[in-house]
């Protein structure tokens, strides 16, 4: 697995800079493509199908990488084609100490803001842990289900970053703002839609899954809460990774998740949970309401256009 998440550095990279330059179908055309090998080989690696060795979970580590080795083959193949740029490996392996500076200028933000986002779940999963079995549980089941129906509002901020990216670098900025404008719309109806689709299947969701009547119970509830969370996720996602980071400013988000997160949300929980030992669900309900919380700062610095920049650059 260790091996697999070294290609994964380096086939995900690439398939970053097909998105950026306008090729995403051929991005998830690779993508796919070794997602679907993968989910292939497991099924023949656990279970010993078509005369391979019936292997169980280390079946499912080499069908990781088997399918990452493929994934990176495909970029090695698109890149030599030269759709993007003339491979030249002076090019590849130089140096430009301009284009290095802004390059660790916008991306350290973003990389700590998406750890700091990330520790701060964890956090989250750690306070719900220490409450009861039936918690973490039903916990584990409603994130997953959150995620899995999510993944359209992620995906328009990233597509976002990559649209407003251009429009900005043209230095058209009056269209940069009504495609911002379209894509906030957009991302608010899908995560309403989202929303409802969670309350709709709540009831058969929870029949699926093996848990306790008090499991039951609390991932009725989360999910519940989850109806309404998408929302505020989805509309910060958008804004924050999508359209801000866009323009060159990704330390507003670094800063507001260290606020919000930090300095708000874990503290509270903590206190909710250890101090004032409220119930499970008012706990739950408590550490949901981080994303609401930006909302407001996010509003604000959205409708004061501070992130119109074209941070584009002609290099020598």
């Amino acid at each position: 697995m260790g091996t697999s998440y070294l290609l994964t550095g380096f086939s995900q990279t690439y398939l970053c800079v097909l998105k950026s330059v306008e090729r995403a179908k051929t991005s998830t055309l690779i993508s796919c493509s070794a997602l679907f090998l993968n989910v292939f080989l497991n099924a023949v690696f656990i279970f010993g199908l078509l005369g391979a060795p019936k292997l169980g979970a280390a079946g499912v580590a080499l069908a990781t990488l088997i399918a990452r080795i493929v994934e990176i083959l495909l970029c090695l193949v698109d890149f030599f084609k030269g759709h993007i740029f003339r491979p030249d490996f002076s090019v590849l392996f130089g140096r430009h100490k301009l284009l290095f500076q802004d390059f660790l200028k916008y991306s350290i933000p973003a990389l700590l803001n998406d750890c700091i986002w990330t520790f701060a779940f964890s956090t989250y999963s750690i306070i719900l842990g220490h409450m009861n079995s039936d918690m973490v549980a039903a916990s584990s089941v409603a994130t997953t289900i959150r995620d899995l129906l999510t993944v359209v509002c992620y995906g328009l901020g990233g597509a976002g970053t990559v649209l407003l990216g251009k429009s900005m670098g043209e230095m058209q900025m009056d269209k940069a703002k009504r495609e911002a404008g379209s894509l906030c719309r957009c991302t608010l109806a899908v995560s309403i839609l989202t929303g409802l689709i969670i309350i709709l299947v709540r009831r058969p969701v929870i029949g699926i899954f093996d848990l306790t009547p008090q499991a039951q119970d609390y991932l009725n509830f989360m999910l519940l809460v989850s109806s309404y969370y998408v929302v505020g996720q989805a509309m910060n996602t958008l804004t924050i990774a999508g359209i801000f980071r866009a323009g060159g400013n990704s330390r507003f988000g670094l800063i507001c998740d260290i606020i919000t997160m930090w300095v708000v949300a874990v503290p509270l929980g903590f206190i909710s949970a250890f101090v004032l030992h409220l119930p499970p669900k008012a706990v739950y309900f408590i550490l949901c309401l981080d994303e609401f919380w930006k909302v407001p700062v996010v509003y604000r610095y959205y409708k004061s256009e501070k992130w119109l920049n074209n941070i584009t650059r002609e290099y020598e």
